[in-house]
């Protein structure tokens, strides 16, 4: 990802501090981003896409982990039966075409 300034903004942590990119406690253009924007990250906050976690390594005392879930994208959309089907027989498409031992 490129730095964009718009992606360098505070997260209000559990304690109602606030942490920056790589667990910074105040703004500084050093490269260090977060991989979504305000909005998207308020929402996954909601929605427990995002989870706080205190680390003695971080100069806030956060860290802040982004999570993913296996049946769902991340706006929150559950992954339905049929698209789960389409990708695996993608997949056993491709191991055919890669000669995985398992489909020989």
């Amino acid at each position: 990802m490129q730095y964009s300034d718009s992606l360098n903004f505070p997260i209000k942590c559990p304690d109602g501090s606030l942490v920056y990119p790589n667990g910074r406690r105040k703004y500084k253009n050093d490269g260090w981003i977060w991989k979504w924007g305000k909005k998207k990250v308020e929402w996954a906050i909601k929605n427990k896409f995002i989870e706080f976690r205190k680390s003695n390594k971080k100069q806030s005392g956060w860290s802040v982990c982004y999570k993913n879930y296996l049946l769902v994208d991340n706006e929150g959309n559950l992954i339905i039966d049929h698209d789960l089907n389409e990708i695996a027989e993608s997949f056993v498409k491709f191991a055919k075409e890669q000669k995985f031992s398992v489909y020989l």
